[in-house]
């Protein structure tokens, strides 16, 4: 079952739309090639590529490191997100300025995985890193030249906005995104039970945001007409309220055809949410929808 686990994704990626030999990525300010046989999708910030004969699963995607040593430490922290966890399994290498290598050892979706991985700085904009890797048993030294092919493929130069990325900044750069939700529920008994948010982003065009988020809860259990005693009468009330109002830095990009708002944090963390719109101009983040008004925040 492991190994159908990683079987039926790399078949689902070899199987995609093929993808150009090129790959030109402006908003990184890189470009490589695929090397031979290789075909995958590009699936938010992760390029997926998969191989007819090849076993395993190569992924590539971005980094902001700017010196090698501080991506050797980040490379030494391991990989651990939802059904992966990789560890290193000796001490990465700096094969120069610009370059750190090293093998991982971990779980992939179940499976005992091995994994090489390169990690390449852009002075220029943002780096890539380059994974490859299958059942332990499987792994071979071709793998790792074929992570080293695309490695060598790779040209860096000064990252560019699309012209996706420039509409939603000229959309909402300066402006105040703002979220409204309301809910309420009822049972039997006449209780009432609701659920309000708001949730407002002021993108401010020196690269600052400000995000304010202001949930309320209220219930009320029963029927204040209702006869005294009776199963319907009122016996309990009350709300709750959750604020938060924080700040950090933002940044709009675009990737094949995908357009992302990334919030970075004063404390560190890092939110996502990809930009669509619909037919009327509608904007909506993760699928939901925002509404947009002038920031009274930004100057």
């Amino acid at each position: 079952m492991k190994t159908t686990l990683i079987a039926l994704l790399i078949t689902m990626i070899i199987n995609a739309q093929q993808l150009p030999k090129h790959i030109d990525l402006p908003e990184l300010g890189l470009s490589f090639d695929l090397p031979d046989g290789w075909n995958g999708q590009l699936d938010g910030e992760l390029l997926l590529l998969g191989h007819q004969t090849i076993p395993g699963l190569m992924v590539v995607y971005k980094n902001e490191s700017t010196t090698a040593q501080e991506l050797k430490e980040l490379a030494m922290q391991g990989i651990a997100m939802e059904g992966v966890a990789l560890n290193p399994i000796e001490d990465f290498v700096v094969k120069n300025e610009l370059r750190v290598d090293g093998m991982y050892q971990g779980t992939f979706n179940g499976a005992n995985v091995k994994c090489y991985a390169v990690g390449l700085i852009n002075t220029l904009g943002f780096g890539i890193n380059i994974l490859i890797l299958t059942e332990i048993d499987k792994f071979t030294d071709q793998h790792i030249k074929e992570a080293n092919t695309l490695a060598s493929s790779v040209k860096f130069k000064q990252s560019k906005d699309t012209a996706a990325t420039m509409h939603w900044k000229n959309k909402i750069l300066g402006k105040q995104l703002m979220y409204l939700s309301t809910q309420s529920n009822s049972d039997y008994t006449g209780g009432t039970s609701g659920t309000s948010t708001r949730k407002t982003m002021d993108l401010c065009t020196d690269g600052s945001f400000q995000y304010y988020a202001n949930i309320h809860n209220s219930y009320s259990s029963g029927n204040t007409n209702a006869e005294a005693g009776s199963t319907n009468a009122q016996n309990g009330f009350g709300s709750s309220n959750t604020r938060s109002n924080t700040i950090g830095i933002y940044k709009i990009y675009s990737l094949g055809n995908q357009t992302f708002l990334e919030l970075s944090f004063e404390g560190g963390e890092i939110v996502e949410y990809e930009l669509s719109e619909n037919d009327e101009g509608y904007t909506f983040l993760e699928g939901m929808r925002y509404f947009i008004a002038q920031s009274k925040i930004c100057n």
